[in-house]
């Protein structure tokens, strides 16, 4: 069964009554609050008492959205008396729920053909965890399923295409296999390509590669090898690596306020970071200009799921428009005082945001689910109450920086060391 914990936990124990004994007139613990599906087997079994940590409304606001239930209407239908322990060790679990979404956000899923007496294979997809252990190591936490994992699940072959559609819906990298190509694997692809996941293709040299995938949007790379998957072990590291774009706002450049002290510390990381100079000034800044100067980068496959995007002023709302007028999902978005309205103070500066403005804002949640807003209470050119409705449009992640101005070189911000922890 490839299904909720409670669910499992109550068949593994069913299945092993000799260990558990009978379910009737137990206690059942779980790190949150049961759904409606589950609370109903809890009281089916005629548990005698559940203990829950988190709420379903904190797996909403922090892992996943769960439909909210009132467990105590449902107890009412029991066939017998149920005590409920709620909110036990409630922080602790909400901290577990927001590192495991953290975790799967960098999932990544290694496909390909392997057979339990085909050794040679088995060793393909060892030095491939390998190669990813050692980035996870010095990037992130990352989660990793290979076949070598599949090898050991032992449902059916439903339950198998089950359990692979699952684990893609939080995967944000596909690495393929293609030396040789199983049946599995072609769903498995053809699902990333519909969820719009970046897929590297590594393969034997004088392996047969069909043009069907070599032309699928995306494959962002394909790379062959000789004997040993080693030997490209460089190339997977980079395609793996999390990119950076810094976006200056109007009238700005590259070379403005916070951006170049960035940019130097993300370079510093030995990471990828990109900072265009946009067209600014009256007849040169609106939105169609910036937006061919970024589809440049969208085409070099340079803005994908790894980016993170650190965007000024009149740019967090350029982005939005971008990526959702695109479809574009990033990683990260780090907004600094960020808007969506006239400023009203200087004729220039609104004709050259005009075109930026968007009515869609709450849409860019759907291409982005880890977003920071950094706003102030003195900017000198946007009013607090308009960058703070900006910033509780689409996120609940929000830093005040009380008299930071525009969070600008005016202000003194030409370092800005708050946003180094979202590197």
């Amino acid at each position: 069964m490839y299904s909720h914990a409670e669910l499992e936990a109550i068949e593994s124990a069913s299945k092993n009554k000799n260990l558990y004994g009978d379910l009737k007139g137990t206690t059942m613990y779980i790190s949150c609050e049961p759904c409606m599906m589950c609370m109903g087997a809890i009281l089916y079994e005629e548990f005698d008492k559940l203990v829950y940590a988190a709420t379903l409304k904190d797996s909403n606001d922090n892992y996943c959205k769960e439909m909210i239930t009132n467990i105590d209407e449902l107890a009412k239908y029991s066939k017998s008396k149920i005590e409920i322990v709620k909110e036990l060790h409630r922080d602790k679990a909400i901290e577990v729920l927001k590192n495991h979404k953290d975790k799967i956000k960098n999932r990544i899923l290694i496909t390909g053909a392997v057979s339990g007496a085909d050794e040679s294979s088995k060793e393909i997809y060892r030095k491939l965890n390998s190669i990813i252990g050692e980035y996870n190591s010095k990037n992130m936490q990352i989660e990793v399923y290979s076949p070598l994992d599949t090898m050991k699940f032992t449902g059916n072959d439903y339950e198998r295409y089950e359990r692979a559609m699952n684990i893609l819906k939080d995967t944000s990298i596909v690495i393929a296999e293609m030396s040789n190509i199983s049946t599995g694997q072609g769903m498995e692809l053809q699902e990333a390509a519909r969820l719009n996941i970046p897929i590297l293709i590594i393969a034997k040299q004088q392996s047969k590669i069909s043009g069907l995938v070599k032309s699928c949007k995306n494959v962002q790379d394909i790379i062959y090898y000789d004997k040993d998957i080693d030997s490209i072990k460089n190339e997977i590291l980079d395609f793996m690596k999390d990119n950076y774009l810094l976006v200056h706002g109007s009238f700005g450049s590259s070379f403005s306020n916070w951006i170049p002290y960035l940019r130097r510390e993300i370079e510093s990381k030995g990471l990828v970071v990109y900072t265009p100079d946009f067209p600014t000034g009256v007849g040169f800044q609106n939105y169609e200009n910036w937006s061919n100067l970024l589809k440049v980068y969208v085409e070099a496959n340079t803005i994908n799921e790894n980016t993170i995007i650190f965007a000024h002023s009149i740019a967090p709302i350029f982005i939005c428009k971008f990526l959702v007028e695109n479809k574009i999902k990033v990683k990260r978005l780090v907004f600094v005082c960020g808007f969506n309205n006239y400023l009203g103070i200087d004729k220039d500066y609104d004709i050259v945001n005009e075109s930026m403005y968007f009515d869609n804002l709450a849409d860019i949640k759907n291409y982005c689910d880890d977003i920071v807003c950094f706003y102030t209470d003195n900017d000198p050119y946007v009013k607090y109450e308009t960058e703070k409705e900006f910033a509780t449009t689409i996120t609940e992640n929000q830093i005040l920086i009380s008299g930071g101005g525009h969070l600008n070189s005016e202000s003194g911000y030409i370092e800005f060391p708050e946003l180094l922890k979202y590197i």
